[in-house]
């Protein structure tokens, strides 16, 4: 039984080719490795490929610290949240209280409060932000990438913390909050979508190609069919938006899609799982809360059973499928 099963398995990554199960890593991969290898991504390639490492890192770092924190629960092991959503946040601020936490408190406790922290002045403040990141990017690796990858987050908190000593939240009207808000969030990705090149490039070398792709150092790639529409200018590239075909568009265009959804749209595992743990630890249960995670709150039900077996075998049809599948934390 259980080898005709094996079998079926078999069959059925071969049919599906699992082009899916890590829709994400050969774009950002053929992008970096073309840049190491000297080749010029075109504007389009560089910023695809950068978004989709932002989005493998996100899902990678995610799903193994929830399975951590499931494992523990296992053997009735409490370890505390440590992924909350970051790419919700609005500031950069808010970006390093969701992203790593337990890092972030080490460093804080560790390290930010024993140099100072913020009772020492405001100029040593600053200093002592721009000591924290930086031991935060050694602490990924030896690496000049991963050293400026953390000044860099280390200038974006001073900068943050100054325009917050400018900011007056008080004066906004309910409208222009909002719209604030979302300039807020679309700045703050975009700063971390840049940072993050630093930290997947290989060198610096690979990085400043990157970049200068990114901010049109090189030329701006339109498609074959504008010809006769826009002036031909030497800055523009009409070879296509993807001219260096350094990955198939259509390969990974619904994965990015199906991932940007769940990072912005979706509860985390927190929110999910909050009212059962509530009830938990308490012997009286607790309010509904935030009505936008009402229908996943997670319980004993069919509904969750039924989605937890077809995830457990889109996983083993993944896991017998011929394609590598990159995990990004060995590296660390």
């Amino acid at each position: 039984m259980k080898r005709k099963i094996r079998q079926f398995l078999i069959v059925v990554s071969g049919k599906c080719n699992c082009r899916y199960t890590d829709g994400l890593a050969p774009c950002a991969n053929a992008v970096f490795d073309a840049a190491s290898n000297g080749v010029i991504p075109s504007f389009s390639e560089s910023w695809f490929g950068s978004i989709c490492y932002t989005l493998q890192l996100y899902f990678d770092f995610s799903g193994y610290s929830d399975m951590a924190l499931g494992l523990a629960k296992v053997f009735n092991i409490q370890f505390p949240f440590n992924f909350n959503s970051p790419y919700k946040a609005t500031s950069i601020i808010d970006f390093w209280r969701r992203w790593h936490i337990t890092l972030s408190d080490f460093l804080r406790n560790y390290l930010y409060v024993p140099l100072g922290g913020n009772r020492s002045g405001v100029l040593l403040r600053y200093r002592n932000l721009l000591l924290v990141m930086l031991i935060r990017g050694l602490w990924h690796g030896a690496n000049w990438t991963y050293v400026l990858w953390g000044a860099l987050h280390g200038v974006y908190l001073v900068v943050n913390h100054i325009w917050r000593s400018f900011y007056n939240e008080k004066k906004l009207t309910f409208c222009t909050k909002k719209a604030y808000l979302i300039l807020s969030w679309m700045l703050t990705i975009l700063c971390v979508i840049l940072a993050w090149v630093l930290f997947r490039s290989s060198n610096l070398k690979v990085a400043l190609i990157i970049y200068k792709s990114m901010l049109c150092f090189y030329d701006i790639s339109v498609s074959p069919t504008l010809v006769g529409i826009l002036p031909n200018l030497s800055f523009i590239n009409y070879k296509g938006f993807f001219a260096n075909q350094l990955f198939y568009f259509w390969d990974f265009l619904p994965c990015m899609i199906v991932a940007i959804f769940i990072c912005l749209g979706f509860p985390n595992v927190k929110s999910i799982f909050k009212n059962y743990l509530d009830s938990q630890e308490n012997s009286h249960p607790k309010d509904i809360g935030d009505s936008s995670v009402l229908a996943f709150s997670w319980g004993p039900s069919k509904i969750y059973a039924l989605l937890m077996c077809i995830m457990t075998l889109w996983i083993m049809v993944a896991l017998l499928s011929q394609r590598k599948i990159d995990f990004l934390y060995f590296n660390f």
